[in-house]
C-alpha cells in the first residue's frame, strides 16, 4: 500500500518542470493468514491459519512535478512456495502442503505539504492464491486427501483459493533528512471490497464457494534512503499491512446458503533495491 512513498518526502524534485523515478528490489515478505467458515451445511464451524515466508520482486516508477506526485507499484512472488496449511478446505489434517502466492498493485497521487510532510491517496489490488498439493489416484472419495485430491482424482483439474482486496486508500508520510541519507515513515488506511473464492468441482457437479464482503487494511512503513551517485540510491524499507475482511455466501451453493467466512491476512515485508532518478 505504502511503497516508497515514505521516501519520495524528502526526495522531492530538483527544480525541473518533470523528474522521473524507476526502482527494483527484492523482499523476503511473511504472511500469516487466519480463516473462519460458519454455518457451512455438513461442516462444523471450521477455523484455521496458514504461516508462509515468501520472495518477492517489487518494481516501481514515480513522476513528480513540484509538490505532486504519481507513483505505480507492483509486486509479485518470485515462485509458489509450499507450506503446511491449516486453512479449511486446503491441506487441513491431511500431511500435505499448499502452494501460497501473492501479489499486489498500487497506484498512488501524493502531495507534498512541507519539505517533511506529505499526504497521498489511491487505489490498490491485492491476491493471496492457495493451491494445495493432490494425490491424484483416491479411488474412494472417503479416503481421499483432502479436496484438492478429490477434485484431481475426478478429473477437474488442479483446486485453488484466491483471496482478493482492492480498493481506495489514504495516509500520511513524513520524512527527515540526515548527511547520509533520508528516513521516512508513512501510515495508510484502505476501505475495500473483499472476495475469497475457490474453483472446486466434482462428478456431483460445481460447488464452489465464494464469499464476498468489506474488507478493511491498515498499512505502515519505515524506509531508508541513500544515495550511491548523483542519480542512483539504494533503499531498504520494512512494512506491516494488515487486512480484515466479514463475508456473506455469494455462490448460490445450497451447502453455502447463509454462511459467512472472516479473514485476516498480515503481510510483513523487509525489502532493499536500487532507485533511479533522471
Amino acid at each position: 500500500m505504502l511503497g516508497a512513498l515514505g521516501l519520495l518526502v524528502t526526495n522531492g524534485a530538483r527544480g525541473m518542470d518533470l523528474d522521473v523515478m524507476v526502482g527494483a528490489g527484492v523482499q523476503l515478505k511473511q504472511l500469516y493468514m487466519e480463516q473462519k467458515f460458519q454455518g457451512v451445511e455438513g461442516l462444523d464451524d471450521s477455523s484455521g491459519d496458514l504461516n508462509a515466508t515468501l520472495g518477492v520482486l517489487n518494481l516501481q516508477s514515480v513522476f513528480f512535478v513540484n509538490k505532486y506526485y504519481l507513483a505505480l507499484k507492483y509486486e509479485t512472488t518470485v515462485k509458489e512456495e509450499a507450506y503446511d496449511s491449516g486453512i479449511p478446505y486446503t491441506g487441513q489434517g491431511s500431511g500435505l502442503n499448499t502452494g501460497v502466492s501473492r501479489s499486489d498493485l498500487s497506484l498512488t497521487l501524493g502531495a507534498k505539504l512541507t519539505n517533511s510532510i506529505a499526504l497521498f491517496a489511491g487505489y490498490m489490488a491485492g491476491e493471496t492464491e492457495l493451491s494445495p498439493v493432490a494425490i491424484g489416484d483416491c479411488t474412494d472419495r472417503n479416503s481421499c486427501y483432502n479436496t484438492a485430491s478429490i477434485m484431481l482424482s475426478e478429473g477437474f483439474g488442479e483446486y485453488q483459493q484466491t483471496y482478493e482486496e482492492q480498493g481506495l486508500f489514504a495516509g500520511i508520510s513524513i520524512g527527515r533528512q540526515f548527511d547520509k541519507g533520508s528516513l521516512g515513515l508513512s501510515i495508510a488506511y484502505a476501505s475495500m471490497d473483499g472476495e475469497y473464492k475457490d474453483n472446486y468441482r466434482d462428478s456431483l457437479g460445481p460447488s464452489a464457494f465464494d464469499y464476498r464482503g468489506e474488507s478493511t487494511g491498515l498499512s505502515s512503513a519505515l524506509s531508508w534512503l541513500s544515495p550511491i551517485s548523483e542519480n542512483m540510491a539504494y533503499f531498504v524499507d520494512f512494512r506491516v499491512q494488515q487486512y480484515d475482511m466479514d463475508a456473506t455466501d455469494y455462490s448460490g451453493v445450497t451447502q453455502y446458503r447463509n454462511s459467512r467466512v472472516s479473514t485476516t491476512e498480515t503481510l510483513a515485508g523487509l525489502s532493499v533495491g536500487l532507485q533511479m532518478l533522471f
